[in-house]
């Protein structure tokens, strides 16, 4: 029943897991941040900011992925024009792919 009324694509949760699973290995953050494109991304204010909040960090740490798609800070950097350009411009699910080579 909850799946026939979670408006996030399943799609979503499973992109937020592979983040989370390379944002608690530095090999695979380190892969990660080596994708064409991710390092320039991770270089904007706004997702620095993010990366440096304690409730963000703690958010994906515990896989707690639904209150970090509600969380303001998240939105509100992703409402950011530029940021949301960068954004589109990147294909995460690669990047995330390639982080979680073995």
């Amino acid at each position: 029943m909850v799946k026939g009324v979670d408006v996030v694509p399943a799609a979503t949760y499973q992109a937020l897991a592979k983040l989370g699973a390379v944002a608690s290995d530095p090999v695979r953050a380190e892969r990660f941040l080596s994708y064409p494109g991710a390092e320039r991304l991770t270089r904007n204010p706004r997702i620095l900011a993010l990366r440096n909040d304690p409730e963000i960090v703690a958010l994906v740490q515990q896989q707690r992925f639904l209150e970090l798609l509600q969380n303001s800070k998240l939105i509100n950097a992703l409402n950011d024009p530029q940021l949301a350009t960068e954004v589109r411009g990147f294909d995460f699910q690669k990047a995330l792919d390639y982080a979680l080579q073995k």
